[in-house]
């Protein structure tokens, strides 16, 4: 935890020049999404003549300001970060403040630019659409720490589309992480009666959410509709919304690098547009609670 793949060994002068490196601030690089997004920038930095360098937080302020220090010492020429801090611009100013720059993604912060993320709302909408498509009876809905824009995003897009719906599914919501989510998911099913289907806002959470769900069931898992950074495993199964990290990188990196060769100004703040569902679902019948 907080620490360091491919840093500079040494701390650069205060007077040096800015160095050919990119360092990234992720969570972890154990969810899918923060894996494809750090390949995707280690495909596209080298052949530009820069190293990346990473650093990771476990959504820790304390291990995310660390890898501040490093990096302002490093001299990075540009840090890209999911960050978890409450006021990041503060934090990042050191980077700032010698020329550096600084790429906010996946969580939108006040006074946080420039920002380039997805529409995570739109998401939300998009999955309840399918929901409501179902007619399923009840939900359960779980997603990480709604601290976090994109998550409550989500969560703010779901839930929008569902009260549109005069005969919508009950619905409850939990709010986990990569640590929880099996606790909660089985406390859930402990208390209350199992839901028609589940939504998950990470694939990383579908693992642990399933194996919650056959520790209390001899049944199947009911469906369960996530978000994917796998265009193949959408195009494999019509529950899973694509929402593709790697373009996500690669758009961002391709802005930074125009950035520096072109002076082309980075926008303040961009939102992409999700694949989305990638395979067509096949016509399933009503599911109607039993009485």
């Amino acid at each position: 935890v907080g620490y360091i793949i491919n840093a500079p060994a040494h701390q650069l002068r205060s007077s040096s020049a800015l160095s050919k490196s990119i360092g990234v601030i992720l969570p972890n690089i154990t969810e899918s999404r923060y894996a494809a997004f750090y390949t995707a920038l280690q495909t596209f930095w080298p052949e530009k003549g820069y190293q990346v360098s990473l650093w990771l937080t476990s959504d820790t302020p304390f291990y995310e300001r660390n890898a501040i220090s490093s990096a302002t010492a490093a001299r990075v020429s540009a840090l890209i970060c999911v960050s978890c801090l409450t006021d990041p611009s503060a934090d990042y100013q050191t980077i700032e403040q010698y020329g550096g720059k600084v790429i906010y993604i996946e969580r939108e912060y006040k006074n946080a630019f420039p920002f380039i993320g997805y529409e995570y709302k739109d998401a939300g909408i998009k999955i309840a659409e399918r929901i409501l498509s179902k007619r399923f009876a009840s939900v359960l809905v779980a997603t990480g720490l709604e601290y976090f824009s994109n998550e409550n995003d989500f969560e703010q897009g779901f839930f929008s589309a569902l009260a549109k719906s005069k005969s919508g599914p009950t619905s409850k919501a939990i709010h986990a992480n990569l640590s929880t989510i099996f606790q909660d998911t089985f406390q859930h099913f402990q208390e209350d009666a199992v839901p028609d289907c589940v939504v998950l806002s990470s694939k990383n959470f579908f693992e642990q959410a399933e194996q919650a769900f056959s520790s209390k069931l001899s049944a199947p898992c009911p469906p369960m509709f996530t978000i994917t950074t796998s265009s193949l495993e959408a195009q494999c199964n019509p529950n899973f919304f694509c929402m593709d990290y790697s373009a996500l990188a690669l758009k961002t990196s391709q802005l930074l690098f125009d950035f520096f060769e072109k002076g082309i100004d980075l926008p303040l703040r961009l939102l992409l547009a999700a694949s989305g569902f990638l395979n067509l679902p096949s016509p399933l019948s009503p599911i109607t609670k039993a009485i």
